[in-house]
């Protein structure tokens, strides 16, 4: 028997304020990973994105976790 497994709801909360400067590098990595860990698990997942620093919120927007893609604009400030 076949089960129809619900979608998993996964929101990232990503830190850009400065302080994260130092670790940025390690923070992009960390999250690829994430998201490549999770796409192996080949469940159905929807991933959403939030990101804040000390100058503004950006809310997730929610998407099926294949178009999620690798974080390459991460540029803590603030």
């Amino acid at each position: 028997m076949e089960q129809n497994l619900q979608p998993t709801l996964v929101t990232f909360l990503l830190d850009e304020t400065g302080s994260m400067g130092v670790i940025s590098k390690g923070t992009v990595s960390g999250f690829n990973e994430y998201i490549q860990t999770l796409k192996a698990k080949k469940a159905p997942i929807t991933f959403g994105l939030a990101r804040f620093s000390t100058i503004k919120y950006v809310p997730a927007e929610y998407q099926p976790l294949d178009k999620v893609t690798e974080l390459k604009d991460y540029d803590p400030q603030g």
